[in-house]
């Protein structure tokens, strides 16, 4: 039985098993790798990042270069992350487009998450940006004197 995992790079699940358990490979180890990765096929979200912000980018109606303005970016990185969409943006730099983009709550919950990241509520940095949003203030210098504030890190 031949399962693949296809995150940008194609594994042969049986190969894969045998190389990673040796003596202890067995038919039902295969079986359950095999589902496993039938299921990570299934549930991997479609949209990456890239996706995800050129959607949000073209529903709203904007140029990138107000995005990239407003956030803070320099115009290369965005390059980048138009170009290459496997790149890995950070944290902070997913919080400075969707506050470049002047994202609701949801938005900015839906964009951080196809980065890889969830807004920890637990977080004193995640909350005063999240505070920021439901007031709509987007300025980034301004969040960052908060941050400062509150001796966390900045954007």
């Amino acid at each position: 039985m031949l399962g693949t995992v296809n995150d940008g790079k194609r594994i042969d699940v049986i190969k894969f098993m045998k190389r990673q358990l040796g003596d202890k490979y067995t038919p039902q180890k295969e079986n359950e790798l095999y589902d496993i990765s039938s299921f990570i096929i299934d549930n991997k979200s479609k949209d990456s990042f890239r996706t995800t912000l050129f959607g949000m980018i073209d529903k709203k109606g904007i140029k990138d270069v107000e995005v990239y303005k407003k956030a803070g970016i320099a115009r290369n990185v965005f390059s980048y992350i138009k170009r290459e969409g496997s790149h890995q943006v950070t944290r902070k730099t997913a919080y400075k487009i969707a506050l470049g983009l002047e994202l609701d709550e949801e938005e900015t919950i839906q964009l951080i998450s196809s980065a890889g990241y969830v807004i920890n509520y637990s977080n004193t940095f995640d909350l005063i940006i999240l505070y920021h949003i439901r007031k709509q203030i987007f300025d980034v210098i301004e969040i960052n004197k908060v941050l400062i504030d509150f001796n966390s890190d900045i954007l």
